[in-house]
């Protein structure tokens, strides 16, 4: 029987209007009113979304199964339709039911009896095949099976309902989930989250693309505006150095322009055009480790001293009491023995013709520059505070404990003056006037006495509440200047009037929270070379800057803990000082801090600065002294590559070459000048091999690879689309080997475009080495395996599976052929094998091994790995030495003549170390994590280059770093 269009009833959750009121009119505006709104509302989710069932089915004879099956998917939250009120026999289906049929998501068929004989079934069959959506054929025992629509329908899954079902109007819940089940169907609710989804997700993308294209124009209008900046400021610099013969200020230029378009080729140019017209310029931060020669004693080196000349720094220790005196040219050390107790202060004279050495009690000596002892300075039981040379270099001034101070001649000792107070209050300074006429001396009762040369007073200046720690001479001898103990410096005329007073103590919190005014005791002043200014400092960690008339013109937290002294250098226009916190520091008259040297494990006690300002020295409690050289420029800055990178050093040590993650290779000459650079739109570029002659770079490509002439500096592609992982040339410089990630080995010719030789591996190459007669490679896998192969035969001559399925991460022949060397994730271990892969050492970290290198001679092994360290290793397992770093080091370089070790780590820095462990210099090699060095086969240089994109060279000096 044909149906009529009604929405089910209330009972069965689908749509069922009201009964109509007599007249066919609502019961009331209001309520007719409600129904035209919930109408049009229903109307407008059924044009968006439709029904999610629609059930085509006889009202003669399958009403109630109908309703009952549309109750049951209801509960299940599906959206039903059926046409209840019935559409008029032989009629055609309405406009809306048609309507309603297509937009629904699946067909149900009820083949009762009435449905196999009814026409409007059949249209609604028809029209439903239409949309391609599925059906759900139900039939009662067979029966629709003999429609004569059934043809339509023939190889659709039919669900076999019983009749039993149909008369009791209880669908099968088999029936229930094959169409919850059915293919492609959608719930209405699913359907509404995904277009609200949908809606959203457009909406928030014309957002985002508005706001993109506003931000994008902003940002170029702003980097427009920058570079623009940038030109300018770049052309100002290159006036100051052309035209001004002003490298500072164009240097200072240069990095303004840097820092407005770091990208500018133009501004590098313009800064490394200052930076090489110079040989030193302390206003220069890359100047931030000046390479550093250390000397060793035992015990801590209270005092020591370098000679005006630079030429040679002497040091004295506490226990035993010990003098060294080192010449910076090479030569042995000259020991100066025989003292009673610590070395307390070291002095050469101006003319450098002597060296006194002052020991607390017990005679001081007098040595000539060569270490020949001169005289004794007999001191009796006196305990000594200070000592001084004249300015002529013809008598020396020492002060005691008992207030006591002695004047001797340097040729023989003799004692020409006594002081005496009658107080007998401690002396804590004493020194000559510049033009050698008076003496000052401070004491432990907080005054200062100006002397004549034979002991008579001059002048006594008012004590103050606690003891002075210092007093000193103006250059020009017309002012004094005194450090108190109670946070005050002043500064004095010569006449006795007080010129200026400045206090150093600060307000802190107490621990009791309220406000105290703590005590900075002042240790010392110096004054600039030419008197207009003077540094004092605190045991706080102050520094003061203060104008010859008493004006404060900077202070700086300088130190932490006490600052054990600060000198002028470079002409009055730096300052150095150094402290209880391990390092020695370099400042500007400005009061900006430039360099940091901080290579020393304990407090620095004494140091100091040439008169030209090229080196820079201090001595340890850790019991080393070390002498900085700003005479050389230690850091070359090549310019112009970008993003995760790594360098290389040709052969013939005349060139550098780079690639980047970028897709950019870069070659400079070794001292910075640009080449050449080219992107070949290969993809990524992670690594280079260079050629024995250095004329040749083949890069490894993530989309194959490229082989550079440098010399023609023309490029070709290799024929190849799978990622080259390693690659080695042949001895012969003729031919080349690459390993790439489809496990495949391949041999190509250098000078032609011939198809390769290919060795198939068992799985993805992560390392390869040839043998030193180029007969055999071996390979490192990522499946665990290492293998070696016949270069000739392409016979795999053996396979090991040492690393347990764990990627091998590097592979090495010994310079002779006879060892086999692996570094692995498995067990962070290192393999060392003989040449037919039997396991001879084991060498274990405590993380994945990254690195396993041979020494020149075979006799040493350097391994590196994720867990912080380096270490050093016999061939039979012995550990020799560990280099531990902050961070995993991915990089460690043994010199070719085992004279020091270089580290790459995570933390932005290249550490050199002797052989033994000890830490020679920290190199600042970029922002952030190193990734790769290189050294010179001269040994004389390094290049390093870290995943910010920095790639720096630097000068090593090994003779001078590794004495």
């Amino acid at each position: 029987m044909s149906k009529s269009r009604k929405p089910s009833s209330k009972k069965a959750g689908t749509r069922k209007p009201d009964p109509p009121t007599p007249g066919g009119r609502p019961s009331g505006p209001s309520g007719w009113v409600r129904r035209r709104v919930a109408s049009l509302f229903e109307r407008i989710r059924r044009f968006l979304f439709g029904d999610d069932v629609f059930i085509s089915y006889s009202r003669g004879d399958a009403s109630g199964y109908a309703l009952a099956l549309a109750a049951s998917l209801t509960e299940a939250k599906v959206s039903c339709y059926l046409d209840q009120w019935g559409t008029r026999p032989g009629a055609k289906l309405p406009d809306g039911l048609v309507t309603s049929l297509k937009r629904s998501s699946l067909l149900v068929l009820l083949g009762t009896p009435g449905a196999a004989q009814s026409d409007l079934v059949r249209q609604e069959v028809s029209l439903f095949l239409q949309t391609g959506k599925p059906i759900v054929p139900v039939s009662f025992d067979g029966v629709l099976e003999q429609a004569a629509y059934y043809g339509m329908i023939k190889g659709l899954a039919v669900f076999a309902e019983k009749e039993t079902a149909r008369q009791t109007a209880s669908p099968d819940p088999a029936l229930i989930r094959r169409i919850l089940n059915a293919e492609r169907f959608t719930s209405r609710a699913r359907r509404l989250r995904q277009v609200f989804r949908a809606t959203a997700v457009s909406i928030g993308l014309l957002i985002l693309v508005g706001a993109s294209i506003t931000g994008y124009f902003a940002v170029r209008a702003n980097e427009q505006r920058r570079a623009a900046g940038a030109l300018r400021l770049t052309s100002d610099s290159v006036a100051a150095l052309k035209q001004e013969d002003n490298p500072t200020k164009a240097d200072s230029l240069a990095r303004r322009a840097l820092a407005m378009d770091p990208r500018s080729v133009l501004a590098w140019g313009a800064l490394l055009d200052a930076r090489y017209s110079q040989v030193f310029r302390w206003n220069d931060r890359y100047y931030s480790v000046p390479q550093s020669r250390s000397f060793s004693l035992s015990g801590i080196l209270w005092a020591a001293d370098l000679s005006h000349d630079a030429r040679i720094v002497a040091a004295g220790s506490w226990d035993p009491p010990i003098a060294k005196m080192w010449r910076l040219d090479g030569g042995e050390p000259i020991s100066l023995l025989g003292f009673e107790s610590l070395i307390w202060r070291i002095r050469f004279s101006p003319d450098d013709a002597h060296l006194l050495v002052a020991a607390k009690t017990g005679p001081s000596r007098i040595y000539d520059r060569n270490g020949t002892l001169r005289c004794r300075l007999p001191v009796g039981d006196r305990v000594l505070t200070t000592v001084e040379f004249s300015g002529d270099g013809q008598h020396v001034i020492a002060g005691f404990e008992d207030g006591t101070a002695s004047i001797w001649k340097t040729t023989d000792g003799t004692e020409v003056v006594r002081l005496e107070l009658e107080n007998r209050v401690g002396m804590t300074s004493a020194s000559f006037s510049p033009d050698g006429s008076s003496l000052l001396t401070s004491h432990a009762d907080g005054t200062a006495i100006v002397w004549d040369r034979h002991g008579k007073e001059l002048l006594r200046l008012p004590a103050g509440s606690e003891p002075l720690n210092v007093a000193v001479f103006s250059p020009d001898g017309r002012q004094i200047v005194t450090a108190s103990e109670n946070g005050e410096a002043k500064i004095w005329y010569t006449t006795g009037r007080l010129l200026g007073s400045i206090e150093h103590n600060r307000v802190r919190w107490s621990r009791g929270g309220g406000l105290r005014l703590a005590t900075s005791g002042v240790m010392g002043a110096s004054w600039s070379p030419d008197g207009s200014r003077l540094v004092t400092y605190t045991n706080d960690g102050q520094l003061k800057l203060l104008h010859r008339g008493g004006a404060v013109l900077w202070s700086a937290d300088a130190h932490e803990g006490s600052v054990r002294g600060a000198r002028f250098a470079n002409e009055g226009r730096h300052l150095v000082s150094f402290g209880d916190d391990n390092t020695i520091r370099l400042w500007t008259a400005d009061g900006e801090r430039l360099l940091t040297l901080g290579e020393f494990t304990g407090p620095v006690l004494a140091g100091g600065v040439s008169p030209d300002g090229d080196l820079v020295y201090g001595s340890s409690w850790d019991g080393s002294v070390k002498v900085f050289s700003l005479r050389e420029l230690p850091l070359t800055v090549y310019s112009g590559q970008e993003g995760n990178s790594k360098a290389k050093i040709t052969p013939d040590g005349k060139h550098v070459v780079s690639v980047s993650l970028a897709g950019r290779a870069v070659l400079w000459e070794r001292n910075g000048t640009h080449v050449e650079t080219i992107e070949p739109d290969a993809g990524w570029l992670h690594d280079v091999a260079l050629s024995p002659s250095g004329g040749h770079a083949l890069i490894y490509a993530n989309r194959g690879g490229l082989l550079w002439s440098l010399e023609s500096r023309r490029w070709r592609r290799l024929p190849l689309e799978a990622r080259i992982t390693s690659a080695k040339f042949f001895p012969d410089g003729r031919r080349f080997v690459t390993g790439s990630t489809d496990s495949t080995l391949r041999i190509w010719e250098l000078h032609e475009e011939s198809t390769p030789i290919l060795i198939r591996t068992s799985s993805a190459i992560g390392d390869l080495d040839l043998s030193p007669d180029a007969t055999r490679v071996a390979v490192a896998l990522e499946s665990g395996h290492t293998e070696v192969w016949s270069v000739q035969d392409r016979t795999r001559l053996w396979d090991r599976s040492y690393h347990n399925q764990e990627s091998v991460n590097s592979i090495r022949y010994s310079r002779d052929g006879s060892l086999v060397l692996s570094g692995g994730s498995d067990d962070y271990r290192a393999i060392l094998c003989d040449a037919n892969g039997n396991i001879l050492s084991v060498f274990r970290h405590a993380s994945d091994v990254l690195g396993a290198v041979f020494s020149e001679d075979g006799e040493i092994i350097l391994t590196n790995s994720t867990d912080g360290s380096a270490r050093l290793w016999r061939p039979d397992g012995t550990l020799q030495a560990e280099f531990r770093t902050p961070g995993p080091v991915n990089r460690a370089l043994l010199s070719k003549r085992q004279r020091f070790v270089a580290t790459a780590s995570n933390d932005g820095r290249v550490r050199l170390w002797d052989v033994a462990g000890t830490l020679l210099a920290t190199l600042p090699a970029g922002d952030s994590s190193v990734n790769w060095i290189d050294m010179s086969s001269d040994e004389g240089w390094l290049v390093s280059s870290s995943t910010d994109g920095q790639i720096l060279g630097w000068n090593l000096r090994v003779q001078s770093a590794t004495r």
